[in-house]
């Protein structure tokens, strides 16, 4: 499996060192922290840095360090004005620790304000004040505002997210979800805290990077960083448990996360369900959720809250693909949160699907149904919905933070009881007759037919055949039986001339800027994908490249 911390480290190493005195070596980069240059350089948003799971109504700052011994990081800052913000400390593995029993995540309403502020998520009171916390190796339990600065004993380099960094890298993380007024770049609602190192008398302090010395730009789909992430969506690995043969069933939701993840959240908990999504269905999850503090929208309120069982709490929809992004289409954003969700009752529907299949009745200002896109890029990997229930109060107890186990179904609907969420499937035309409840009535899953052994559809090579030049279309007979129908194909890319993409599409419906496949010269490269057969019983391939085109079929799409 191609890991996450290839994009970290690549980002890392050669785009926030590259104006410092940092070098690489054969063995990895030779870098310490009189070679930071700024606080806060990693952005993570689905715009940016679209890796990991994020949730799309929050925004993540990352800041690597280098431990040595004496070293202390003052953190100061205002309390932002947000539904809630945290900072975590992370080891060399990207995990959460805990060190002379103090945890490594610090929330909103245990850090203390400075004298004379307030703390918004402490005490009601018009504005806020500023905060100063320590991160070191010499904290104590019982302490305030404190973080331990590296676990004990330290991961080993065989653990460590980015191989290539020194393996005394550590990372703090700045969490805010829901900022105020959306924007989380902001600095009325969001002014993102200074960073002093100090060893003794000796002091340097790091004011936040300028958008220049950040990540800008490089994500985007031409930038360096961008491309890389969509080369190795192309690879089509999926996650963990497809590499292990460890995936719970289908449409069932069990605790997520563990000891694979980087960077969790040390006060959320997650339950994920993979499906498989598939042109002509829809499917749908249904829960009885936990009272949260939505009513406070994207403000501070004191915590905890007489009544109020979760902080915060949202669905989000992934693809289980590294570096596992939240599915964004458009203006279609991939996660919803507890504010944005018409409940009826105390019930939440949401109903992912293709942009071409979303139901009418999801699209009205006051549906009870709310919607997420599937990928139009990637149609045949499978995708996770997640559910994230964050900061539970300590009188709840069927959250996702108290199922101790993952990927054990079973045992989360015990936990979460009443709450644990229900996921069906069923035909686009199911739920336009009959709706949510209609589709839980009358499930069906897009179960593709294998009827044996794959049959060759197209290879350009036949013949001693010429490479098809790139910007051109290559029409392949499917067969006239499955006209209008859905099918998987096994689609390989040979002999390209050069880095390009191909795109799988129904022959009389045209796609503009997606790709079903990357390719690279005179590699050959495959990936399964899924496309409807046009009217005439065709599919198409478009290559931006010259290269060779190998379908062959594995099966058509029935109803189960």
């Amino acid at each position: 499996m191609i890991p996450i911390s290839l994009v970290t480290g690549v980002f890392i190493s050669q785009l926030y060192f590259a104006t410092t005195g940092a070098q690489d070596t054969d063995s990895g980069v030779n870098v310490g922290n009189n070679d930071l240059v700024c606080a806060w350089p990693i952005e993570t948003t689905p715009e940016k840095t679209n890796v990991a799971y994020p949730d799309s109504n929050a925004t993540y700052w990352t800041m690597p360090f280098f431990v040595e011994s004496g070293l202390e990081i003052t953190i100061k800052g205002r309390f932002p004005s947000a539904r809630y913000f945290g900072i975590d400390v992370y080891g060399n593995d990207s995990l959460s620790f805990v060190r002379n029993d103090v945890p490594s995540t610090l929330p909103d309403f245990e850090i203390d304000p400075d004298a004379n502020g307030t703390n918004p998520w402490q005490s009601d009171g018009a504005g806020s004040g500023d905060y100063t916390i320590s991160v070191s190796n010499s904290v104590m339990s019982g302490q305030s505002n404190v973080l331990p600065l590296s676990p004990s004993p330290p991961p080993s380099a065989d653990d460590s997210l980015i191989p290539i960094l020194p393996a005394n890298t550590g990372y703090l993380m700045f969490r805010v979800y829901l900022p105020e007024n959306g924007d989380p770049n902001d600095t009325t609602y969001v002014e993102l805290p200074t960073l002093t190192f100090s060893i003794g008398a000796v002091e340097r302090e790091l004011a936040p990077c300028s958008v220049a010395q950040s990540d800008a730009g490089d994500f985007s789909p031409s930038g360096p960083l961008g491309r890389l992430i969509q080369d190795q969506l192309s690879v089509n690995e999926g996650g963990p448990c497809d590499q292990d043969n460890s995936c719970p069933p289908l449409l069932s939701f069990s605790r997520a996360g563990g000891a694979t993840t980087p960077f969790p959240n040390g006060i959320s908990g997650y339950v994920a369900a993979l499906y498989q999504p598939a042109p002509g269905y829809v499917s749908v999850v249904r829960a009885h959720m936990p009272s949260s503090s939505r009513a406070y929208g994207d403000t501070p309120a004191p915590w905890p809250q007489d009544g109020t069982d979760l902080r915060y709490w949202s669905f989000c929809n992934y693809l289980y693909q590294v570096p596992f992004p939240v599915i964004e289409v458009d203006d279609s954003s991939g996660c919803v949160a507890d504010d944005a969700i018409n409940l009826s009752g105390d019930v939440a529907t949401v109903v992912m699907s293709s942009v071409a299949d979303r139901p009418e009745a999801t699209q009205a200002p006051d549906s009870t149904l709310a919607w997420l896109p599937t990928s139009p890029t990637y149609p045949a990997a499978k995708e996770v919905i997640a559910v994230r229930n964050m900061l539970a109060a300590s009188s709840f107890d069927q959250s996702a933070t108290s199922i101790r186990l993952y990927k054990k179904p079973a045992l989360a609907k015990r936990v979460m009881g009443e709450f644990y969420p229900e996921m069906t499937q069923c035909t686009v035309e199911t739920f336009s007759l009959f709706g949510a409840d209609g589709c839980f009535a009358n499930p069906s899953s897009p179960t593709p037919l294998f009827a044996g052994a794959s049959v060759r559809l197209e290879d350009t090579r036949d013949g001693g055949g010429s490479r098809r030049l790139g910007g051109s279309t290559v029409e392949v007979v499917v067969g006239a039986e499955y006209a209008n129908q859905s099918v998987a194909v096994n689609l390989t890319i040979a002999r390209a001339v050069s880095n390009g993409y191909a795109t799988l599409h129904r022959c009389d419906k045209e796609v503009f800027g997606t790709s079903s496949i990357n390719y690279q010269p005179m590699e050959a490269v495959a990936n399964v994908a899924i496309t409807e057969v046009s009217s005439e019983g065709t599919v198409c391939v478009y290559l931006s490249q010259d290269a060779h085109v190998i379908v062959d079929l594995l099966g058509v799409f029935q109803l189960s």
